[in-house]
């Protein structure tokens, strides 16, 4: 990742994270290969620090995606989360 680029996730579940993880809103990700490696992500959340949470409560975020894009992702997450028995 180049140092100065900005890569934003959304948040499609906050179970058990409600105070630092707001569902629907885009936070910073910050690149961490061995997080990965572990299902794990690290994102900037409210309260300013960089936190590992699991990758399967993020989707990749653009703003210049069109809403509907948005959507439709976060429903095929939420059937997946649901097959999973999450």
């Amino acid at each position: 990742m180049i140092e100065n680029e900005r890569k934003l996730v959304v948040c499609v579940r906050n179970d058990g994270y409600t105070t630092s993880l707001e569902r629907g809103r885009a936070y910073r990700a910050v690149d961490d290969p061995q997080a990965a490696a572990h299902g794990m992500i690290r994102v900037v959340d409210a309260s300013g620090d960089d936190s590992l949470y699991p990758q399967r409560m993020f989707l990749p975020f653009s703003p210049e995606a069109p809403p509907g894009e948005i959507a439709e992702e976060q429903i095929r997450s939420d059937v997946e989360w649901g097959l999973r028995g999450g």
